[in-house]
């Protein structure tokens, strides 16, 4: 069956969807950048990703310095667990990633260690993770106050990170 507000189509014909759907609530859709939705772009940081940021810290940024994600995104994480008794494990990580509107720019990275119980259905971790670089002078289009503005280009303090993952 075709819906009434169909027109020229019939049962049977072939059809291409356009699997993005843009949130049409943002800012970017309201001024028709659909584009730059939100919704449909990517940002990188926390627990899953870049654990030294914070959620979705990682992204491009618009001329008045908001996040708008990017069309990429890229993250890694090299991790190494040790056993420990009584169920625990220690951990040590490095990470890399960000989300990026052109291929070359430049990846931020972190690293950090961290404590896992292994209990009967999940393993539960708590991660500290350093931010070893800092995105706003590390970028694309580096912030001029990087080099300007002493003190600007330190690097964000540590972050606490809960994790949960079932045994499947």
């Amino acid at each position: 069956a075709v819906g009434s507000n169909v027109g020229n189509l019939k049962p049977g014909d072939e059809v291409a969807v356009d699997p993005s759907m843009p949130c049409g609530t943002c800012n970017h859709c309201r001024r028709g950048q659909y584009n730059l939705c939100l919704s449909m772009r990517f940002f990188a940081g926390g627990d899953r990703s870049v654990r030294g940021f914070g959620y979705n810290d990682l992204s491009p940024l618009d001329a008045g310095g908001a996040r708008v994600g990017g069309k990429h995104v890229f993250t890694g994480t090299l991790e190494v667990i040790r056993d420990l008794p009584r169920n625990l494990g220690v951990a040590a990580f490095v990470d890399a990633g960000n989300a990026f509107d052109a291929f070359g720019d430049p990846l931020q990275f972190s690293a950090g260690i961290g404590v896992r119980l292994r209990l009967p259905v999940v393993t539960m971790g708590i991660d500290l993770a350093q931010p070893l670089t800092n995105p706003r002078c590390r970028a694309a289009n580096p912030d001029p106050r990087c080099v300007s503005q002493p003190g600007f280009d330190g690097l964000s303090g540590p972050r606490i990170h809960l994790n949960f993952s079932p045994k499947l």
